[in-house]
């Protein structure tokens, strides 16, 4: 009892809202959950299995099960909890079952042998990036574009700036801006991950050059 009052306590009104309505089988709800972990659990998914469209099936497949679960949860934390178990268990039993299993960099025996730290690295990477990649899309739209170019696709400075007609020196400017931006919307959002937000954008910073 304690512990649920807890998390109803950190939980803000929007998320309270949010798993009301889907206990309620709202379909709004649900997209907005939907948008919300898919990317992260597709990241993860192919992280074990190594194949892409495979990855998508089985997240697919996951919410599919949320859904028929869907009065089941109290808070979004369990909801996602659910999310993962759920798709860390359906590639796993791929892997085990699969004749595509050998298209995956790691076979059935070695995630069935305790890997729960290497599983919760993995999830850890799935956040990160998702959030990132958020955050990247809330960039003004002239500085989101060259970021990309230089972030996703590894384009030098000078390509970039050839590509999009810019000089050398806008490009650099719009990139760095980018970092800093990126750095500040975490550490406002989240002390906890801050530092590993950080240096992501530092590694980025170096395609500055």
């Amino acid at each position: 009892m304690v512990d649920s009052q807890i998390t109803y306590q950190l939980m803000d009104q929007g998320e309270l809202k949010i798993i009301a309505a889907f206990k309620l089988k709202d379909a709004k709800a649900f997209a907005h959950i939907f948008k919300l972990y898919r990317k992260a659990l597709v990241y993860f998914a192919e992280q074990i299995l190594g194949i892409r469209e495979e990855a998508e099936d089985i997240v697919a497949i996951t919410f599919i099960k949320l859904w028929e679960k869907h009065d089941h949860f109290d808070s979004l934390p369990a909801l996602k909890s659910f999310l993962y178990v759920t798709t860390r268990n359906a590639c796993i039993d791929f892997l085990r079952y699969s004749k595509r299993a050998s298209a995956s960099k790691k076979d059935y025996s070695y995630w069935a042998n305790n890997r729960e730290d290497e599983i919760l690295h993995i999830m850890w990477d799935a956040e990160i990036f998702t959030a990132l990649e958020r955050e990247i899309e809330l960039l003004p739209k002239k500085c989101r574009e060259i970021f990309k170019l230089a972030f996703f696709q590894g384009l030098p400075t000078n390509e970039i700036a050839g590509k999009l007609e810019l000089s050398v020196k806008t490009v650099r400017n719009q990139k760095a801006r980018a970092v800093h931006l990126i750095q500040t919307a975490f550490l406002k959002k989240n002390l906890a991950v801050s530092f590993m937000i950080c240096s992501i954008c530092h590694s980025a910073s170096l395609i500055l050059a």
